[in-house]
């Protein structure tokens, strides 16, 4: 069976003198749990941080391109007015315009289809149209226990109704006829008049006499509800939501338009001009950096140097979120080499699960801190190349902690032998006190120094010289056992 994978079965329980509902379950036992986790460790473990090293260089390098090609269009950029689109033909242009509504009732929207609600758009003109649409659907949720004995899962699956957006295939529920109880039926397809959700634009807008593309036309912000008179069968509250049905039984759907705001139609566009319309200007290359892009527009209206200075944050920001997710993935990549411990543990009977609990929080802890090293690495070995100011302090503060790592780890294994060789452990050492030739006559002597002195490690320390300089050491102890009033 555990060859065939995890089985599914339904048990039913009684509590409490009640009987329960039939559950789903799925069981994997600790044996394929172990070979998983061993699976992650050996191909999941370089992986992940492979793709985490690469997401992390790339990154460093984004962020040092960006900038230097932002610093590259302070220093290239035209201001142009609002009459002429021939003006700096070919260069890097910035302006401050409205649009307009020629044309756009003519163009559609890409993607979009009206459906039953044809009649209630039919009015509408505008740069896009955002659908926000829900379905009541039944929706399947899990939860997974750790077995007491043997190390493996059973994961319990359970139906509630939710509104969700996308629409959720009810055959690959585990059990579609507990679904069916629990949520009183399940949903019917995605009825295909109904538009799904998304944001829909028209291909192009126009400025005054700027024409700009789509890639600045999904810029613009769709916040603005549209109204309009319901489709037969449909209802219309909360002046803009449409709904289908009484809103309580599943396969009830409501549904929201959006578009933009025509009473707010000032722009600030940055790109390049090519024949009237603005595309991407093309940075000049740098070190490491080619075909980076400038283009960009920004509701209302503002300076140029406002403008440079949101896209630097934006790109700062976005260095920090691809930082931190690079890091998440080292150090999930580190969890995933200790994950067969945890699996073994959770094979102690009883105490098993608690013990396996505690030895993956061990793990996840331990794992911060290669994690850390690791993406400190990465960016210091970028910014090495890129700007090594930065760069190198990373390094250092990458080595330290390696170095660190290993003195730590060779401390903790010489500290171990001390103590086993302090035990008896290591008796093939001539140079030892406590050997092999020696404990039968020595540790009588020993026991009987502890009970006498108190501190009986400081005192031992003299005797312990004397028998290492001894050439008869067997002869040297009697002479201790002696002066000791012992009898060997």
């Amino acid at each position: 069976q555990a060859a065939l994978g995890p089985k599914r079965e339904k048990k039913r329980e009684v509590r409490f003198g009640r009987e329960c509902a039939a559950q789903a379950m799925e069981h994997t036992s600790g044996c394929q749990r172990l070979c998983q986790s061993i699976f992650c460790a050996i191909v999941g473990f370089p992986l992940v941080l492979i793709g985490a090293s690469v997401l992390l260089g790339w990154n460093e390098k984004r962020d040092v391109c960006e900038q230097k090609a932002i610093l590259a269009g302070d220093s290239n950029y035209k201001g142009v007015t609002c009459t002429d689109s021939s003006e700096h033909e070919g260069e890097l242009v910035f302006f401050n315009c409205n649009l307009l509504q020629d044309g756009l009732a003519a163009q559609g929207f890409s993607g979009f289809g009206r459906g039953v609600f044809a009649s209630t758009l039919s009015g509408y003109v505008g740069t896009g149209i955002k659908v926000e649409a829900e379905m009541l659907q039944c929706t399947e949720r899990s939860e997974s226990r750790k077995d007491n004995v043997g190390g493996g899962t059973t994961t319990y699956y359970n139906y509630d109704r939710a509104w969700r957006s996308s629409w959720i295939d009810p055959y690959r529920f585990h059990d579609r006829d507990k679904a069916r109880d629990q949520c009183a039926g399940l949903q019917p397809s995605w009825p295909p008049e109904v538009p799904p959700t998304g944001s829909y634009y028209v291909n192009t807008v126009m400025a005054d006499v700027w024409t700009l593309p789509t890639s600045l036309v999904r810029k613009i912000p769709l916040d603005t509800s549209i109204t309009g008179t319901a489709p037969a069968g449909w209802q219309r509250s909360e002046g803009s939501l449409f709904t289908f049905g009484t809103g309580n039984s599943i396969g009830d759907i409501r549904i929201r338009f959006k578009g933009n705001n025509w009473n707010n139609v000032a722009v600030s566009v940055l790109g390049k001009n090519l024949m009237g319309t603005i595309q991407d200007w093309v940075a000049p290359d740098d070190w490491l950096c080619s075909g980076y892009t400038l283009q960009d527009l920004r509701m209302g209206t503002i300076e140029i140097s406002k403008m440079w200075e949101m896209q630097r944050a934006e790109s700062s920001g976005m260095t920090w979120a691809l930082r931190f997710l690079g890091f998440a993935l080292a150090w999930i990549a580190f969890c995933l080499l200790a994950g067969p411990l945890e699996v073994a543990t959770d094979c102690i009977p009883c105490i098993g699960p608690m013990l396996g609990n505690a030895v993956s929080a061990i793990a996840c802890c331990v794992s911060c801190l290669p994690a850390t090293a690791c993406t400190m690495g990465v960016v210091g070995v970028v910014w090495i190349v890129m700007r090594p100011m930065v760069g190198i302090p990373l390094i250092i503060i990458f080595l330290l902690v390696m170095i660190g790592m290993i003195v730590w780890k060779c401390c903790f294994a010489k500290k171990g032998k001390k103590v086993y060789d302090s035990e008896g452990g290591g008796g093939d050492d001539p140079g030892t006190v406590v050997g092999k030739q020696d404990k039968q006559h020595y540790s009588g002597a020993v026991g009987v120094l502890f009970d006498a002195n108190g501190n009986a490690e400081g005192a031992l320390g003299p005797f312990e010289e004397e028998v290492r300089a001894a050439g008869d050491k067997e002869a040297c102890i009697n002479s201790i056992a002696e002066r000791w009033h012992l009898v060997m």
